[in-house]
């Protein structure tokens, strides 16, 4: 009776533990998935967007909206709904489907290539403004040096008015 009862304790000790452990390692990885998500919408804004430094990014972001939904909704969708998944708010399947799923059907290497190619034609200003170096730092890709881009903050006013 006492070693089912400790056996059934032990049991419960390791649930406990490897739900602790789990909560842990999300922790330490969260960062990692923030700036591979970052990433991936500032790629689409490259690849997609047409930044243009005079105009809110939130323009350029209407636009990769269409596009993506265009050229990605359906299969996106389809395997979203195949791998059982609930239903995503439409506003957020732009953010959290379409844009990873481009992401992760373009065609090359590893993350850190594409993110390196896609980015290796970016504006510097775009790359700047959206802070990718950190991303760059926390997942190892390599960004060209931004140099000759516009101040951030109350420096950058002026630049962009003369």
């Amino acid at each position: 009776m006492i070693r089912r009862e400790l056996k059934s304790q032990v049991n419960d000790l390791e649930k406990r533990i490897a739900v602790a452990v789990q909560a842990k390692r999300d922790k330490v990885n969260a960062p990692l998935r923030q700036a591979r998500m970052h990433a991936i919408q500032v790629a689409a804004v490259v690849l997609y967007g047409e930044p243009k430094i005079e105009e809110p990014l939130g323009i350029a972001w209407s636009r990769v909206e269409e596009m993506l939904t265009k050229k990605f909704g359906a299969a996106a969708d389809e395997w979203w709904l195949r791998e059982g998944e609930e239903e995503l708010h439409p506003n957020l399947r732009v953010l959290f489907l379409y844009a990873p799923f481009m992401f992760n059907n373009r065609p090359g290497g590893n993350d850190n290539l594409k993110f390196e190619r896609i980015f290796s034609e970016a504006p510097a200003w775009l790359l700047k403004f959206t802070a990718v170096e950190w991303d760059a730092k926390l997942l190892g890709f390599k960004l060209r040096k931004l140099v000759g881009t516009p101040e951030l903050g109350r420096e950058a006013r002026p630049l962009l008015s003369r």
